[in-house]
């Protein structure tokens, strides 16, 4: 077996696990779901309404005011300075309650 078929075959089995868990989480505009994606290299994070099919507030670390600050953007170094965690991001403050995913 090549390691092209071995990456389709892990890709199929992370998609079957992804719609298993979707089909039990969904976000709503009180209560949205939170979206956490970390990579080697960089961290995504978003607040999805399902019902609306929006990304309410998103935040990344590929970001101009946050990359110029930090060397790799997938460690715990990044996630600290993360836009997500600053205090002047005012879209933040609305959602308290969040299901994570």
């Amino acid at each position: 077996m090549g390691t092209k078929d071995y990456n389709k075959i892990l890709r199929k089995k992370r998609i079957i696990k992804h719609k298993k868990i979707r089909k039990k989480i969904f976000g709503t505009k009180e209560c949205p779901r939170l979206c956490v994606f970390k990579s080697n290299k960089n961290l995504f994070v978003q607040i999805i309404d399902d019902v609306a099919g929006t990304t309410l507030v998103s935040a990344s670390t590929l970001e101009k005011e946050i990359k110029s600050e930090i060397k790799n953007g997938g460690n715990v170094e990044a996630a600290k300075k993360d836009r997500w965690n600053n205090s002047k991001t005012s879209n933040r403050k609305k959602y308290k309650k969040c299901l994570l995913w």
